[in-house]
């Protein structure tokens, strides 16, 4: 068909009361395969079998703790939602994971408490507000997002200081079929002999048209434009 199969494995450790944690994940374009030079596009055909790795790791599940194998088309916000996307059936399938068979040794005994910085820190870090989330519906448009606001440390001794704030935006129209991610994050640098600020905006676009991404990167030294740059693709 030509259109976008992603398939995305995360493999959590559920312990006695349901909570998930993750322990690795994967994932696998179907309409593609592993050869660079030849995208023969599998997910064109009836059936086809394939294999997806998940990311190496070392891990150990308690006793009484179970393991899930969960699989979806998109994993947002790390791996975008195509639209339109290919329809894909399961018929079968299973979970290899190497066993370590020599005797681990045993973790019963808690690791030592952290040991925070000296008394008299050479650095003051300052959080203007809490980090916000948020998740909203406005008719058929549904949002989420996150907020850093403006994080700052000073370093008494340089007589610098640096600070950055980040937003990111998720909204997907349903009738329409379109999604939209907004990335903004700024970032400056307060020195003695001037002030530096980079901002970009990354804005990465999915219709039935295909997917577009548009970014901008702005540089200023004492409020006057230095560099700038802008990426389109396609």
């Amino acid at each position: 068909s030509g259109k976008p199969a992603p398939i995305v494995a995360r493999l959590s450790d559920v312990d006695t009361n349901g909570v998930a944690a993750r322990i690795s994940y994967g994932v696998r374009n179907l309409a593609l395969d592993e050869n660079p030079d030849h995208t023969p596009n599998p997910a064109s055909q009836r059936t086809f079998t394939t294999q997806l790795c998940l990311h190496s790791t070392a891990y150990r599940l308690r006793r009484g703790h179970r393991i899930r194998l969960a699989l979806s088309s998109a994993y947002w916000p790390m791996i975008h939602t195509p639209t339109p996307a290919a329809e894909t059936m399961l018929n079968t399938g299973a979970l290899r994971l190497p066993v370590l068979e020599k005797q681990v040794s045993d973790l019963s005994t808690p690791l030592p408490p952290a040991q925070d910085l000296p008394a008299n820190k050479s650095h003051v870090t300052q959080v203007s507000k809490d980090l916000e989330r948020w998740a909203r519906t406005n008719g058929d448009m549904v949002e989420m997002g996150w907020h850093q606001p403006r994080v700052t440390t000073a370093y008494a001794r340089t007589d610098t200081t640096f600070g950055y704030e980040t937003t990111m935006k998720h909204r997907l129209h349903m009738s329409k079929a379109v999604q939209e991610t907004k990335v903004d994050h700024t970032m400056t640098y307060d020195r003695p002999d001037g002030v530096a600020e980079v901002s970009t905006t990354l804005t990465a676009s999915t219709s039935e048209d295909g997917t577009s991404v548009k970014a901008q990167l702005t540089v200023t030294w004492n409020d006057q434009v230095f560099a700038t740059r802008q990426w389109t693709i396609p």
